[in-house]
């Protein structure tokens, strides 16, 4: 769901299964003034992602997902087919190393911080 207005290149989707840490983020990240579209499942992401790629910015994923794609999979998937989108990956369980996220991608681990998602948020790598 788009929980504000979008406005191109501005808008971050947050892909994370657990809903109070999913609403954390979409707080965290309304507050900053961006608008969000939050999924529980990366498969669905990806599609909001390919109707109008033009509003996207960044995605904010975990990598531990319910479905067909892990957040892993899904962040590859981004990059390969959109490479200007950022991309912030998270875990709680999951540390992975730097050869195994696309060149644009943070990894931030949980729990996170906000300040971190905010300097993640703020982080261009191209």
């Amino acid at each position: 769901m788009i929980t504000s207005d979008a406005r191109p290149g501005q808008t971050v989707v947050i892909v994370e299964d657990e809903p109070i840490v999913r609403l954390q983020a979409e707080i965290l990240i309304e507050e900053l003034g961006l608008p969000v579209a939050s999924y529980e499942r990366a498969d669905e992401a990806l599609d909001f992602i390919a109707a109008d790629v033009s509003r996207i910015g960044t995605i904010f994923t975990d990598i531990c997902l319910p479905g067909t794609l892990d957040g892993l999979a899904f962040a590859d998937q981004v990059f390969a087919r959109w490479p200007w989108i950022q991309i912030i990956i998270v875990s709680g369980t999951a540390d992975p190393d730097e050869e195994d996220l696309p060149p644009n991608a943070r990894f931030l681990a949980k729990p996170w911080r906000p300040l971190d998602v905010i300097a993640a948020l703020s982080f261009k790598s191209h």
